[in-house]
């Protein structure tokens, strides 16, 4: 059985942060020795297809070991070969199923208009041809949380690495959102559940154009050392509490200069609002890395480029009015998964999982799957981002 801690040897770890940051940032990389520990490690785990670990903290273990989380993580989730496969067109599968087309989340407009979309997403993201549902796909068995049934999903959908963008065969293009690996399988299905709620509240937020009041940085303390880093580079902090109709506490931590220009956010889902507080601006501080390397002009990120270029501060409020400090009644105690479950329940949310553990790593990993819940990419074929006024945010959120 292996441990996070005692992986950390087979994976290269870079130190990404200078020592004045406030946070460390530690990336992983599977290079030589992580080949020869294990002869099948997916190649799509590694640099080669611009993936790597990253891990932030407040000491540097803890960064160290959530950067090799995040690539056991990746890895986990990627395609290895023997993952069990039903090929079938979808009528002829037994029992539920959840489709490309309401897994992917685009509307009708957007895939009508795939080739414009595509060029205007690239980097970000690519919306596939829309599959004929006559046609036999390949098939992943997940689990609804909710009865225990089986529920069949798309394997481009949930296998990382399967498909790239562009390919002519695929149904849907695979990302890590909703992966999570954990202490337990019930730690890890709740971490990733805990992100898709996070990313179904920033497009709320951001697309949806949702209310988001701000939070009173004096409340906690973990903001102070972050505000005075910023504060020396020219730029503030801002913290504007996201949470959805759920409510589970989401936070979204903003960077920005005094022209209100080099946007950096950082967002977080928690079972509490400070332990949200606490990771969006750890997150916040990943992103700020990406902005001091392009005030520098020590790189040229062609995804943030545009966002550099088109976000003022302004922009980011998806409301007329300006943002205020509001009280927000949040829950004392801790959010648990069945809290979670019992929410998404109520707003009609469905919810399956996949479990990506791996003999090689020994460390739980899940995928969490809700096709209603909305995503911080342009996605813009959820019910619940049009229950609003109807109007969409046209920046996309590059992050």
């Amino acid at each position: 059985m292996y441990s996070l801690d005692t992986l950390e040897r087979h994976f290269r770890q870079i130190r990404m942060s200078p020592p004045d940051w406030p946070r460390h940032v530690i990336a992983a990389v599977a290079g030589e020795d992580a080949i020869a520990q294990w002869p099948r490690f997916p190649q799509g785990a590694t640099l080669a297809q611009h993936r790597l670990g990253h891990g932030a903290g407040e000491d540097v273990a803890t960064a160290r070991t959530r950067a090799v989380g995040e690539l056991v993580e990746i890895a986990s989730c990627c395609v290895w070969g023997d993952e069990d496969i039903r090929t079938a067109a979808q009528a002829d599968l037994p029992g539920q199923s959840f489709g490309p087309s309401e897994l992917c989340g685009f509307s009708t407009a957007q895939t009508a208009d795939r080739e414009l979309w595509n060029r205007h997403l690239t980097g970000l993201d690519w919306i596939p041809e829309t599959a004929d549902p006559a046609q036999p796909l390949d098939w992943m068995q997940a689990k609804c949380l909710f009865t225990g049934e089986a529920i069949f999903v798309p394997a481009d959908c949930v296998l990382i690495g399967r498909r790239a963008p562009g390919d002519v065969a695929a149904c849907a293009i695979a990302d890590t959102n909703g992966c999570a690996a954990g202490a337990t399988k019930e730690d890890a299905c709740l971490r990733a559940l805990f992100e898709l709620i996070e990313r179904d509240a920033v497009g709320l937020w951001w697309y949806g154009q949702r209310h988001a009041p701000v939070i009173e940085q004096a409340s906690h303390e973990v903001c102070e050392p972050v505000q005075m880093h910023l504060e020396r580079r020219g730029r503030r902090l801002l913290l504007l509490d996201v949470t959805s109709d759920l409510g589970v506490p989401t936070v979204a931590a903003l960077a920005m200069d005094a022209a209100g220009g080099h946007v950096g956010a950082g967002f977080a889902t928690r079972a509490n609002l400070n332990a949200a507080v606490c990771a969006a601006v750890t997150e916040l501080m990943q992103m700020e890395l990406r902005v001091a390397a392009a005030q520098s002009g020590l790189s040229s990120d062609a995804v943030l480029k545009p966002w550099f270029q088109e976000v003022r501060f302004k922009q980011l409020i998806p409301f007329l009015d300006q943002p205020r400090i509001e009280q927000v009644p949040h829950s004392k105690a801790d959010i648990d998964l069945d809290v979670c479950m019992t929410r998404l329940k109520a707003a009609g949310c469905r919810f399956a999982i996949l479990d990506f553990t791996r003999p090689e790593f020994a460390v739980p990993v899940i995928r969490a799957i809700a096709p209603d819940l909305c995503h911080w990419k342009p996605r813009f074929g959820r019910k619940r981002l049009s229950a609003g006024n109807g109007a969409i945010n046209p920046q996309l959120l590059r992050i």
